[in-house]
C-alpha cells in the first residue's frame, strides 16, 4: 500500500516538473503587429486634425513627404487662428459686457471674472475652427447661458458671427475659410480619397 503511495506521490511530482519545465521553455507569444503602421499613424492624424489638436512634431517622421508638408501648414495655421480668434474673443466679451458692468450691475453677469473670460475666450477660438460655430458655441450650456441676455439689434453677434466680414476682421474671415478648405483637403489626403492631382482635381503647378 505506502509503494503505491509513494508511486504515486512520485508520478504527480514528475508530472508537475514536467509542467513548469514547459511553462518556463516555451516561447512567449510574439507582440500583435498592426498590418500596416503608417495607415495607424495617419488614423491618428485624423483624429487629432477633426479635434483641432496640433499635431506632434513626433508623428511627422512617420508620414510621407506631402502628408508632413501638410501636417506642418495645418498646425501653423491652427495655432494662427486659434490666438488670433482667442484675442478677438476677449476684446469682444469685455467691450460688450463692460456695459452691463457699468449701466445694469443688477443683471447676473456670467462674464464677472477674468477667469471665465478666458474660458469663454478660448471656446470660441475653438469653436471658430469648424464651419458651425454657432452651433458648437451653444451647444456648451454655460455659452448658451451666457448669451441668453443679448437679444435684439446685434445681439450675440460677436459670438456667432464670427466667420461673417461686418463682424469679424476681414482677413481673419478669409484666413478661416482658406483654413477650412485646407483641412478638408488634409483629411482627404490622410484617408487616400484626395484626387491625385491636387485637393481641386487639378494638376499641381
Amino acid at each position: 500500500m505506502k509503494q503505491a503511495l509513494y508511486a504515486l506521490a512520485a508520478s504527480i511530482l514528475v508530472s508537475a516538473l514536467a509542467l513548469c519545465w514547459a511553462v518556463k521553455t516555451a516561447a512567449p507569444a510574439a507582440a500583435a503587429v498592426p498590418e500596416d503602421p503608417q495607415a495607424e499613424i495617419r488614423a491618428q492624424v485624423r483624429d487629432m486634425v477633426l479635434a483641432r489638436e496640433v499635431i506632434p512634431a513626433d508623428y511627422l517622421r512617420y508620414l510621407d513627404e506631402a502628408l508632413a508638408a501638410q501636417a506642418e501648414e495645418y498646425n501653423a495655421e491652427t495655432a494662427n487662428l486659434k490666438s488670433q480668434y482667442t484675442v478677438y474673443a476677449k476684446e469682444q466679451i469685455h467691450s460688450v459686457f463692460e456695459y452691463y458692468r457699468t449701466e445694469e450691475p443688477e443683471r447676473l453677469n456670467y462674464f464677472a471674472s477674468e477667469e471665465l473670460i478666458c474660458e469663454a475666450a478660448a471656446h470660441m477660438a475653438r469653436c471658430a475652427l469648424y464651419r458651425n460655430p454657432q452651433q458648437l458655441f451653444y451647444d456648451d450650456p454655460a455659452m448658451a447661458y451666457a448669451l441668453s441676455g443679448e437679444g435684439g439689434g446685434s445681439g450675440a453677434l460677436w459670438a456667432v458671427a464670427i466667420h461673417q466680414g461686418f463682424q469679424a476682421e476681414g482677413n481673419l474671415v478669409e484666413t478661416v475659410e482658406a483654413y477650412l478648405d485646407q483641412v478638408d483637403a488634409f483629411v482627404d489626403a490622410l484617408n487616400g480619397t484626395a484626387p491625385p492631382d491636387g485637393p481641386e482635381g487639378s494638376p499641381q503647378n
